[in-house]
């Protein structure tokens, strides 16, 4: 996907140095550039940038405005934001109308880089994620009618939903944390006190012999656990990038807290945003505990 990138800053060497700079490490394409807000709104509005790139302090308009009309128009265009100013309540205030990453003068070409390609990053995320969206409502309206048969499906089903709307479905560990619901349903052993007491260990060995008994599988216990891992993971990453598109998403005000710790999830966010070294960590005996608990509460 090739991202198209308008430009608005009333500095006209500023524009330059961001034009060359994109152009040189092919960041994208520049459809646009103006040097003040007013002409920046009317043509943001009509070309439909993937990102802006805009000025804080700007003559007849500021940024921040900018941000305000065009989101209220269209969300799917990413802003970062050019300053130089260091105030914490303009900066404040910037956070607040969505803009998630800034540049700083004097222009620096790492930083440039940098930051753009986060939000490229963020983009092919965030469309990931509506797709996976939009496959969850097909199906949920090709399933609308279907009774399921037993409790047995029907808490299945609910699993599956739950990790198609974290995005991990189609991970291998998402296989085993199904067989997880369905061992703990099939030993009357789902409901959250009797899962809250097992450890991580004991409900790995569980599984181990499911798949030895059930499947004829010999499997390591280290085997399904990195597939878990992995799958957790990346849905701890699919939701930090839920909420810093949209803090208010459905998805991640249900899951940020329930299957994940929600500062860990704080931590991805910044990591993704550049603002940390190191990304969020993941807890499977709470994923477990969460997932069991929001079937249950969904049956």
């Amino acid at each position: 996907m090739e991202f198209s990138i308008y430009i608005v800053d009333d500095d006209e060497n500023i524009r330059a140095i961001l034009k060359k700079v994109i152009r040189d490490n092919k960041l994208g394409y520049v459809i646009g550039e103006s040097s003040d807000g007013i002409h920046g709104i009317e043509n943001i509005i009509d070309l439909k940038p993937n990102i802006v790139l805009v000025d804080l302090l700007l003559p007849k308009c500021d940024g921040i405005t900018i941000v305000d009309k065009v989101t209220s128009m269209n969300r799917d265009i990413s802003f970062i934001m050019i300053s130089q100013v260091d105030s914490p309540n303009m900066v404040g205030e910037a956070y607040k109308k969505n803009i998630e990453f800034f540049i700083h003068k004097p222009i620096n070409q790492i930083e440039v880089i940098s930051i753009i390609n986060k939000v490229k990053g963020n983009i092919k995320m965030k469309k990931i994620v509506n797709s996976l969206e939009k496959t969850l409502h097909s199906i949920m309206d090709l399933k609308g009618n279907d009774e399921f048969g037993s409790h047995k499906k029907n808490k299945k089903h609910k699993g599956e939903k739950i990790l198609l709307e974290l995005g991990i479905i189609g991970e291998a560990g998402s296989n085993d944390i199904i067989e997880i619901i369905n061992m703990l349903m099939e030993k009357n052993e789902m409901n959250i006190n009797t899962i809250s007491n097992k450890k991580v260990y004991e409900i790995y060995d569980m599984l181990k012999n499911r798949y030895k008994n059930l499947y004829e599988k010999e499997l390591s216990i280290g085997a399904f656990e990195q597939r878990i891992r992995r799958a957790v993971g990346k849905g701890l990453k699919n939701i930090a990038n839920l909420g810093l598109e949209d803090y208010a998403n459905d998805i991640y005000m249900k899951y940020s807290n329930s299957l994940f710790d929600f500062s860990e999830v704080r931590r991805e966010m910044n990591y993704i945003k550049g603002k940390s070294t190191h990304p969020g960590k993941i807890n499977i005996k709470k994923f477990i505990d969460g997932i069991v608990i929001e079937v249950l509460n969904e049956l």
